[in-house]
């Protein structure tokens, strides 16, 4: 096989393993989601939980949501009763502990 085709094997199986990774990123948002509205998060609580899942802090989530961090104070509590869940470190691992075996 010459370099290039090497490269060009190379590149498409870049290409497949990246289709790949955005049907399981496609499939993962439609998970959480269906999660949510599991959880009955209204769509303001269900803002918050995805960018506390990406990482955000209440003040950055307030930020982008152009409310108060205070309004987010307030709906991150509400969003952690429904769901049964005690706090944005447990939220992550809810959704991402399967993935680490």
């Amino acid at each position: 096989m010459t370099l290039k085709e090497e490269l060009a094997a190379g590149q498409a199986q870049i290409e497949r393993a990246s289709e790949q990774m955005q049907a399981a990123r496609s499939q993962y948002s439609e998970t959480i989601s269906n999660q949510f509205v599991d959880w009955e998060l209204t769509r303001s609580e269900q803002e918050v939980a995805l960018l506390l899942l990406k990482g955000l802090s209440f003040l950055e989530i307030a930020l982008l949501r152009t409310t108060k961090q205070k309004t987010v104070r307030q709906q991150a509590p509400e969003m952690y009763k429904k769901s049964g869940i005690t706090g944005r470190h447990v939220l992550s691992a809810w959704f991402f502990e399967d993935f680490l075996y």
